[in-house]
């Protein structure tokens, strides 16, 4: 009997706020955690698995179930939250919903969805080397903050070009802190005025 479950480990943000807010965020926390050769039992204690797939080789599951989904709840696993659209209208109605899934009810740090074809349909479809054709990722409009360039430096490239990045006064993006951004080539900087004093978004 071999089944394969796949699914993220994630940490509640009310657990991070409570315990490790020391770090910069839960994904970056846990990633960091499972990256260890050691790790306290304690932490990963304090670690969920959510389960949002499974590929069955038993006698009662096909490789593709029909509603993998709902197997692995009854399983016991955690699932994410979900729904099932049909028209663009659905899907408009849908992304606002977890939009606010995500900025007032998700116990966890989302940046996203996630929208995948039925199962039935799955294994005709496909994988590229990178991902299933069967499924693509929604991001979510991301956080903005405002900074002000500091200083401009500059690196030269491998075919040669000499490329310069702005250095910013350090803020805090999503549980991020971003000090430095790419500014392409001298004629972006003379045409977005992004020289030192410039306030950026």
């Amino acid at each position: 009997n071999l089944a394969e479950i796949r699914g993220e480990i994630v940490l509640p943000v009310s657990v991070f706020n409570k315990k490790y807010s020391d770090f910069k965020n839960p994904r970056n926390f846990v990633a960091g955690v499972l990256g260890r050769d050691e790790t306290d039992p304690n932490t990963v204690k304090d670690f969920k698995f959510v389960a949002f797939e499974l590929k069955g080789f038993h006698s009662n599951l096909c490789e593709y179930p029909e509603d993998s989904t709902n197997i692995l709840s009854d399983m016991g696993f955690e699932t994410p939250y979900r729904k099932t659209i049909k028209t663009a209208k659905e899907f408009k109605e849908t992304y606002f919903e977890f939009l606010n899934y995500r900025e007032n009810i998700s116990p966890y740090q989302l940046d996203g969805m996630v929208l995948k074809m039925q199962e039935s349909d799955r294994k005709d479809i496909g994988y590229t080397d990178h991902h299933p054709k069967w499924a693509i990722a929604i991001k979510f409009p991301p956080k903005e903050a405002i900074t002000t360039i500091v200083d401009i430096s500059w690196k030269t490239g491998t075919s040669g070009e000499i490329v310069p990045t702005a250095v910013m006064e350090p803020i805090d993006l999503d549980g991020s802190t971003v000090s430095r951004a790419s500014l392409f080539n001298w004629g972006k900087v003379k045409e977005m005025k992004t020289f030192p004093g410039a306030k950026v978004l």
